[in-house]
């Protein structure tokens, strides 16, 4: 992949100058957004990565108790079990599911690295992380998705690229 080299000409001091920050490798355009209070626009550039965490199997037989399957997974993850179950065309009757089941859990980190650019001047880097509990049932064949939370930074995209342009206005003026 090639780098993006974003420049920009300024007026120093009644002479022209030129800025320039070179994106990394792997970082692709995602969002611009222009700032009325700055008079200047933020390239906001994201690079995801995605990864796993440690992979569980998970056996249960018909008539196992839903505190039973409630306990085992919260203790390897913090997601919503009753819905999970329910997504995977597992049915919980009289606090017990009413069918065999079999899959696979796992934690999945999808993080979304952020750079902005203002004026070819690097503002901000930051990072988001998704954490999602990933689980597959192969009774069924169905994969439930379920978001456990966001570690990192936690504004949104336009207020992530404001910030890079405040930063930029503020410490090169």
């Amino acid at each position: 992949m090639s780098a993006i080299t974003e420049v920009a000409e300024e007026v120093h001091n009644n002479s022209l100058k030129a800025a320039s920050y070179t994106v990394p490798s792997g970082y692709n355009f995602f969002k611009s957004e222009y700032s009325s209070a700055w008079k200047a626009i933020g390239n906001l550039y994201k690079k995801t990565d995605v990864s796993f965490g440690k992979e569980y199997i998970f056996e249960f037989s018909k008539g196992t108790k839903f505190s039973t399957i409630v306990s085992i997974f919260t203790t390897i993850g913090n997601f919503n079990v009753a819905a999970t179950l329910v997504s995977l065309g597992i049915t919980v009757v009289w606090a017990a599911i009413d069918a065999y089941a079999a899959g696979q859990y796992k934690v999945r980190y999808t993080t979304d690295n952020f750079i902005v650019v203002c004026n070819g001047v690097h503002g901000l880097s930051t990072y988001q992380t998704g954490v999602d509990a990933y689980i597959y049932s192969s009774t069924t064949g169905k994969l439930s998705i379920e978001r456990i939370r966001v570690d990192g930074d936690t504004r949104s995209h336009s207020d992530i690229i404001h910030a890079g342009i405040y930063n930029v206005m503020i410490f090169n003026n």
